[in-house]
């Protein structure tokens, strides 16, 4: 990434945007490492600093990657427990349903 990015426009104050990369490209290695490796929480190597930022990816994981499919006590599937409870649900002033 550095090498295509030009020095001539990095200023100390992009410093966000370095850590934005950086942390989306952990989001989706730790996905990766959780739902197509079968990776453990204890073994994960990403976000081994940020305890929080690594639970919460992993709770992702574990209800697109275990919960999604199995049985749900209203539905045949966590999946359409959820399209029928945001069946009826609207982004504010827009009008545009979530499901």
């Amino acid at each position: 990434f550095f090498g295509i990015w030009p020095f001539f426009l990095w200023t100390p104050e992009m410093q966000w945007l370095m850590t934005m990369l950086y942390d989306t490209m952990q989001y989706y290695a730790s996905l990766f490492y959780y739902l197509v490796s079968n990776g453990s929480f204890e073994k994960c190597p990403y976000f081994a600093d940020r305890l929080q930022a690594k639970c919460q990816v992993y709770s992702v994981a574990i209800t697109l990657g275990y919960l999604w499919g199995k049985k749900h006590y209203r539905a045949e599937s966590l999946a359409e427990d959820m399209r029928v409870n945001f069946r009826n649900v609207a982004i504010p002033g827009t009008g545009i349903a979530l499901s």
